[in-house]
């Protein structure tokens, strides 16, 4: 649990991203998981999460957060998030 503000989903996405970089992207998953429970419109936090999958060979379910991420990019209409979300998808 994030101590200083449980509610803060910044952080566990922020925690998740440090988890896979650092070589434990299972760990990372429920950090991830949280930082889309407290908004689940965080696009960054479907693809860290797939990230996170794709690191773990769960490749399916990481096509099914990409393609989340991308969708709630689309909606906001960032062509510059979509595009970063594209590469990822492509690699």
């Amino acid at each position: 649990m994030i101590r200083l503000d449980p509610n803060y989903k910044t952080a566990y996405n922020n925690r998740g991203i440090a988890k896979t970089n650092l070589g434990h992207p299972e760990a990372a998953i429920p950090d991830h998981d949280m930082a889309i429970r407290l908004n689940p419109s965080n696009v960054g936090a479907y693809a860290n999460r797939g990230i996170a999958k794709s690191k773990l060979g769960r490749v399916d379910d990481a096509k099914r957060d990409y393609q989340t991420a991308l969708d709630l990019a689309e909606k906001t209409g960032d062509e510059k998030l979509k595009s970063e979300i594209m590469e990822i998808m492509e690699n």
